[in-house]
């Protein structure tokens, strides 16, 4: 066949089609054009992927974001591919997020819905596209859980569980996990849960505080299945004793000048309780200063402040156990003014010679916190050598008062000294003897009164033998209570010992028992004084080396040793107790060992002068008898 062309019938060239060819070629290019603009090349920001539940026939709000290195934090989102089955609602696609809500087709059937979006900055390239699953359900997945679990106060390093449920109420199964905070673990369960439609588990949680913060709450967190639920846990951690007042004010008590207050402790743990009250500073005592306080039990300590410091001090002390330590604010008022005089002692002793002055001296001390001003009357015949008029005396200072006597008149002493310092008055009470003489000779035996009973071996003594003679006695804290030894027996003499016994004193005369005391011995002794050209009396005390005593049923016996035969010696006891206290002195008693068979130097010429004189009587008797046989 051969083509024949016929341009008569041939149709002619229209501009209209030229146009027309063009705007399709152009609209082909621009669907091109938009499909790279939403699959760009290069790196952009990063969109969050995204998965959620929602019910057949409701909303979900979905929250799009993304995030990019060097951004301000502004992003441009697009949605470019749509759900399928509901439908989309947006408002807003710019900013650091970008809220859009689904809502679901309550007419489309459950499963799977989807769709995808993506984020750019201003200007910038496109970020790879996100995925969004929607979950949408027939009915939703339903978990029933306690509001809260409240464990009330809970000892440190004790524990306390309690049980909660768990119920799925939904028809979906659910897998999940339990995650807890520290110090709270699962009691014989574990921590994945798996639960079938209306099924329910019991889970024990047990709490076990480590150190103490008050109050607090956590919450133990329910995950699986695209569900997360929160349950809070409550309670209060507490230490395993408790203290009433945290700040304790001392107060003062002038009977046993002291600052001292009570401090309550109660155990509140189920086992016993250690503790130990400290002061780093040491301001502050304790009494007792460690105790041991059983479960559920109140004790109570007493807290004083030290006297070193007088003056007004705040501070703490810390009361620690092995779990815990609490601190305890003190403030302690200062100590008044208080003096005492002479260091306690009410009578100075004073012995003198007639027109020779005697001089001596006693102490005014203030042991107390502030300043006093102490008035001083000195009575007549007395005389001050240190200053006049008032005597000023500060925290804990002291000051010694010499005095002077003129001795002009022989006799007794008996006066005294009144000080006196705010609303108090205090006596100092002065007594001795003034010789007559000191020229006339002095007896310096002592006076004795004979004992029927003993033969002159044992009689009382006066301990002042005479005024002249100073007396050297040990200090000893003196309680009237104690009974004081009133008779005293010699049992057995010998040349160098002497056996000594006494009977225990009745109960109406002391209120201690008789074996809880002890018996100190004393023996006087006289020496010549070169400083004071004078003889001194001293009382020393006899050890164990020379006093064996030994206790009875019913007396007591001491073995004096080491003595000279035929000595005299003068001896005193004391009842000692188990405080270190001791009565008043018994009297004074003397004894005398056995002589012994060395002859004097007057027995030897008496005894030659007998010999010489029966020698001289045997010869005249013999010249005699040869006379008469002549």
């Amino acid at each position: 066949m051969k083509w024949i062309c016929n341009l008569e019938n041939r149709v002619p060239f229209k501009w209209s089609h030229f146009f027309c060819f063009i705007l399709a070629q152009f609209l082909i290019l621009g669907q091109s054009l938009e499909a790279d603009v939403k699959l760009p090349e290069g790196l952009g920001p990063v969109a969050t992927p995204i998965s959620g539940n929602v019910n057949r026939g409701e909303e979900l709000v979905i929250k799009l974001t993304a995030s990019m290195k060097g951004s301000a934090g502004v992003f441009d989102f697009s949605i470019f591919e749509k759900p399928k089955k509901g439908r989309l609602v947006v408002e807003s696609l710019t900013g650091a997020f970008a809220l859009v809500r689904y809502v679901s087709d309550p007419l489309s059937p459950s499963g799977i819905e989807q769709f995808k979006y993506r984020a750019r900055v201003r200007n910038g390239k496109y970020s790879a596209p996100a995925t969004v699953r929607i979950n949408v359900l027939d009915d939703s997945l339903r978990l029933k859980i306690p509001k809260v679990l409240d464990f009330g106060e809970v000892v440190v390093s004790q524990s306390r569980a309690l049980d909660f449920q768990i119920l799925n109420a939904s028809k979906y199964a659910f897998q999940g996990s339990l995650v807890l905070p520290n110090e709270f673990t699962l009691v014989d369960n574990e921590v994945k849960i798996k639960l079938g439609p209306e099924q329910s588990s019991t889970f024990r949680v047990k709490y076990t505080p480590q150190r103490v913060v008050g109050s607090f709450q956590r919450n133990l967190i329910i995950n699986g299945n695209g569900v997360s639920l929160s349950l809070p846990l409550r309670g209060v951690s507490i230490s395993p004793f408790k203290i009433k007042n945290k700040k304790i004010i001392l107060e003062y008590s002038d009977d046993k000048f002291s600052r001292s207050a009570e401090l309550s402790i109660k155990n509140v743990s189920d086992v016993e309780t250690n503790l130990e009250v400290i002061d780093a500073k040491g301001a502050f005592v304790a009494s007792p200063k460690k105790m041991i306080i059983g479960p559920g039990k109140l004790t109570k300590i007493i807290i004083e402040a030290s006297n070193e410091n007088p003056s007004g001090s705040k501070g703490f002390v810390h009361l620690r156990s092995g779990v815990d330590s609490q601190k305890i604010e003190v403030e302690s008022p200062p100590l008044p003014p208080r003096v005492v005089l002479n260091g306690g002692e009410r009578i100075v002793k004073i012995s003198s010679i007639e027109g020779v002055p005697l001089r001596f001296k006693f102490s005014i001390e203030n042991v107390g916190g502030g300043s006093v001003s102490v008035d001083l009357t000195v009575p007549e015949g007395f005389r001050r050598l240190n200053g006049e008029g008032l005597i000023n005396l500060g925290p804990r200072s002291k000051s010694l008062m010499q005095f002077e006597y003129d001795s002009k008149k022989p006799g007794n002493v008996y006066d005294y000294f009144d000080v006196s310092w705010n609303d108090n008055v205090k006596r100092i009470i002065v007594k001795g003897n003034v010789s007559e003489n000191p020229k006339i000779e002095i007896n310096t035996k002592p006076r004795v009164t004979p004992s029927s009973t003993t033969e002159n071996d044992r009689v009382s003594f006066n301990l002042y033998d005479h005024p002249l003679f100073k007396r050297i006695e040990k200090e000893r804290e003196i309680d009237d209570s104690l009974p004081e030894i009133r008779e005293v027996k010699l049992i057995e003499r010998g040349k160098r010992s002497l056996v000594l016994g006494w009977s225990y004193p009745s109960h109406d005369e002391s209120s201690s028992a008789n074996s809880d005391l002890d018996y100190v011995i004393e023996t006087r002794v006289h020496r010549y004084d070169e400083d004071l050209k004078s003889m001194i009396f001293e009382w020393r005390e006899l050890g164990p080396d020379y006093a064996a005593i030994q206790k009875k049923d019913s007396s007591v016996e001491a073995k004096i040793n080491g003595l000279s035969p035929d000595g005299k010696y003068i001896f005193r006891i004391f009842c000692e107790s188990n405080d270190g206290l001791f009565s008043a002195e018994s009297v004074s008693f003397r004894f005398q060992t056995k002589p012994s068979l060395k002859l004097s130097k007057a027995k030897w010429i008496y005894l030659i002068g007998g010999g010489g004189v029966l020698l001289c009587l045997c010869c005249i008797l013999i010249q005699r008898k040869m006379h008469f046989n002549v």
